[in-house]
């Protein structure tokens, strides 16, 4: 398998959305933001019932944040589960997933890495496994937020998204995320993940003292 091609300037902190090679769609995953705080496990929620036919109920939960992307998605993926492992925990997570569940009739797993950013790289590894090594990885969880640079030993066992960015460029303006990040997420000619959020650190000094 030939090497990753990236550029040398990577964001110091690029956060990315990912998704395993032989996961559930990706249409089936939300994107909140993020911030840190304890590690835990979120409690399923489980829809008892969806009604595709209940434009009520389907105008109420899935026409959300002036945005129309669930708005043909009632129900769509009522009693499939899907399972999203991260390392930083976020407040914001929980009433996201329960709108998109609503709407949607899916039911997502939220896992959070034990131990946290430090831990996040090994836990990737073991889920995914190594690009060069098919018989690696134990293929648990469907999706990962992580940090770029743990990226390119497991690129090989994560999705393609480059069609699916294709498919909904009404959504997803790839071309407008900064150069760097682009190439941060992009292996042998595809993209294996999403940004979703980055920083640069930067080092100023006064002339005048130095």
């Amino acid at each position: 398998m030939t090497s990753p091609r990236q550029s040398s300037a990577i964001p110091s902190s690029l956060f990315t959305l990912a998704t395993l090679m032989t996961s559930v769609p990706l249409s089936l995953l939300p994107t909140p933001t993020l911030s840190q705080s304890p590690d835990q496990c979120t409690p399923d929620i489980i829809n008892t019932g969806c009604d595709p036919s209940n434009t009520t109920y389907c105008t109420l939960h899935c026409t959300l944040h002036g945005s129309t992307y669930l708005s043909d998605k009632c129900c769509k993926h009522y009693g499939i589960t899907a399972s999203l492992l991260a390392f930083e925990e976020s407040a914001l997570w929980i009433p996201r997933i329960d709108e998109y569940q609503k709407c949607t009739g899916a039911n997502i797993r939220l896992q959070y890495v034990e131990g946290g950013e430090d831990f996040m790289g090994q836990a990737l590894l073991d889920d995914v496994g190594e690009s060069e090594d098919e018989t690696t990885g134990q293929g648990i969880y469907d999706a990962y937020i992580v940090q770029a640079p743990w990226l390119p030993p497991v690129y090989g066992g994560l999705k393609s998204l480059s069609e699916y960015i294709k498919l909904n460029d009404e959504y997803i303006n790839f071309m407008d995320i900064n150069q760097a990040s682009r190439s941060a997420v992009s292996f042998d000619g595809e993209v294996r993940a999403l940004p979703l959020d980055a920083d640069y650190i930067a080092m100023g000094w006064r002339q005048d003292v130095f």
